[in-house]
């Protein structure tokens, strides 16, 4: 049985600095159940036992609505501000990222104090550098979460965008074991065919390169 009052992290490395990931939130077992409620309700049925772990992962490959009440938290320490907005272009998503306005940050934190000994100490937050370290929290469902992992897995991703995905698949797994199947590239979920533009990384055939 999953203890859901644990809190799963992990820290990534990358060559912009070091981002902790911690899961603040995820489905639990009645989440679980509430999802088999909206996908029973549908031809007019009720649950009556929990799902099993089975159940959960053939939903989850459905990808039918049902599994959107399935919600899962990220809290991001230090991710680098220009990797933030990647994730934050996810429209079925919800983040939350922390200003790097002076006037609005109570508490400066450390690395703001270096830039400021480093370029003055009327730095405006216009002038940071891109890969400032902000805090961020990112809300998402599962099918909103499978889709970030399409993209921001795939080797067309950037380098650290694709670092911090790793370490968001991780702690998810553990969490949710069931879903491990499904928080891959695009190219290995269409089984080994790729989407992107320019054709990607040329690993896989592209889809409008088949063959009829």
């Amino acid at each position: 049985m999953i203890d859901f009052s644990k809190k799963y992290s992990t820290v990534v490395n990358h060559k912009n600095g070091t981002t902790m990931i911690t899961l603040i939130g995820y489905p639990n077992n009645e989440d679980w159940f509430e999802v088999k409620r909206r996908a029973l309700i549908t031809i007019g049925k009720h649950p009556k036992t929990p799902p099993s772990n089975e159940w959960i992962e053939e939903m989850l490959c459905a990808r039918h609505s049902p599994i959107r009440y399935a919600m899962y938290s990220f809290e991001f320490e230090d991710i680098p501000s220009n990797t933030s907005t990647h994730y934050a272009r996810h429209v079925h998503s919800q983040p939350y990222i922390s200003t790097l306005r002076p006037d609005r940050i109570v508490d400066r934190p450390e690395y703001l104090n270096q830039l400021r000994n480093e370029f003055g100490e009327f730095l405006d937050s216009d002038h940071l550098p891109r890969m400032t370290p902000v805090g961020m929290i990112l809300d998402a469902n599962a099918e909103a979460l499978m889709i970030i992992m399409n993209k921001r897995l795939c080797t067309m991703s950037s380098e650290v965008t694709r670092a911090i995905a790793e370490g968001m698949r991780k702690i998810t797994i553990l969490a949710t074991p069931q879903i491990e199947k499904f928080l891959v590239p695009m190219c290995v979920y269409c089984g080994g065919i790729c989407h992107e533009y320019n054709r990607g990384c040329h690993k896989y055939p592209h889809y409008l390169d088949k063959k009829e």
